[in-house]
């Protein structure tokens, strides 16, 4: 919800900066953060208080784009990468390490939330298992040009062009089960 929400502006709350409201190059990153911060603290609420009673476990659920690279050269492979960082690692880093990727640090600057010493550890492991949401591939990754003289935002700073397996379109989906 966070990228068609607040960087394309195509589905609620249906903010961007070619929306009528938003800001692509800061929301984004602050609402990505406050939604791991509050999965912590309802993580955190439930292991202190109803775990033993229920014999639950929490999750957190992401949306994964399978990609593949059609050629093998360099720039590919860096994409690629920044692209798991953006995408992979944007969520799973904090939940895992406790902070978010370093080429994602790198890259978006003083843009990016920073979790302070107290967050970084209520953030790291709250969750007991990752539910992978998949049903969508990228069949290649090639570098996007800069965009100079162009805000900055999520797209510009993942720097890649992705070419979709299949029919896409909307929220109609090629099935690419090869892509996991």
């Amino acid at each position: 919800f966070i990228i068609g929400g607040y960087v394309g502006g195509g589905t609620p709350p249906g903010r961007c900066s070619t929306c009528l409201s938003g800001n692509s190059s800061t929301e984004p990153y602050i609402v990505a953060h406050n939604l791991l911060l509050a999965h912590a603290s309802a993580s955190r609420l439930y292991r202190q208080k109803y775990k033993d009673l229920q014999g639950g476990s929490v999750g957190f659920s992401f949306f994964a784009i399978g990609f593949t690279s059609l050629t093998s050269p360099k720039d590919d492979d860096a994409a690629i990468q920044r692209f798991k960082a953006f995408f992979f690692g944007w969520m799973l880093g904090p939940l895992t390490y406790g902070d978010y990727p370093e080429e994602m640090k790198r890259i978006v600057g003083t843009r990016l939330p920073v979790f302070s010493r107290e967050e970084s550890e209520l953030v790291k492991g709250s969750s007991d298992f990752i539910g992978v949401i998949h049903y969508l591939a990228a069949t290649s990754i090639k570098p996007e040009p800069s965009l100079s003289g162009q805000p900055p935002d999520f797209g510009s700073d993942l720097g890649v062009s992705l070419i979709y397996a299949g029919n896409f379109t909307g929220f109609e989906y090629a099935v690419a089960p090869w892509a996991m």
